[in-house]
């Protein structure tokens, strides 16, 4: 079949920088930014997310749900992704795009006393969440309290967005969100060619 067309960040070079999805998700999943998706796109996670889990998970979520990448914590460790809302819950979610985890990463992450600035005793102790999403086939998180996530099941379960979305939601917005949800798909579809290799 002919090559597919380039998304966005295959044109700028970016398809294989870890920040560079990780910023795209955080924008998709923070409800006060500009997309115009409101609260759509993190309860589309969220549910997915609640469906892996043994539950404690919010499905749905308002605007008051904070979501931030890269915060350091006292003492040094840096989070990808949080998402959290004051006195209910944290998600911690390491993302994973063509490197491992690093030494005992996973395991500082669960024992640091805060989330990103956060202490985490101000939230409840079932409240306390650990996501960890790579490409198929990859290792998962060395800490059990790690929730196995692939980017394929991130791609899934942001999709239907654009089949709901039609008339609702900005076209710039859906147009940006087809164009992440295909980097997935192509991202994931090459590996699976090279691991056939």
């Amino acid at each position: 079949p002919p090559t597919p067309p380039q998304t966005t960040l295959q044109v700028l070079g970016e398809a294989g920088t870890e920040s560079a999805w990780q910023d795209y998700l955080e924008y998709f999943l923070d409800p006060t930014a500009p997309h115009g998706l409101g609260v759509d796109a993190i309860n589309r996670f969220l549910q997915g997310l609640s469906q892996r889990t043994s539950g404690n998970i919010p499905d749905h979520v308002t605007t008051d749900v904070v979501v931030e990448t890269e915060k350091t914590s006292d003492s040094g460790s840096r989070v990808d992704l949080i998402i959290r809302d004051e006195n209910r819950f944290f998600i911690c979610c390491e993302l994973k795009l063509y490197s491992a985890e690093g030494q005992n990463q996973t395991h500082r992450y669960v024992d640091d006393d805060q989330i990103g600035t956060v202490p985490k005793d101000s939230f409840p102790e079932k409240g306390h969440h650990y996501v960890y999403i790579r490409p198929e086939g990859d290792e998962r998180a060395s800490a059990d309290e790690f929730v196995d996530l692939t980017w394929r099941q991130v791609q899934d379960w942001l999709r239907p967005l654009l089949l709901q979305g039609k008339g609702r939601y900005p076209t710039r917005t859906t147009a940006q969100l087809r164009d992440v949800v295909d980097t997935i798909h192509q991202a994931t579809t090459e590996d699976e060619q090279l691991q056939v290799k």
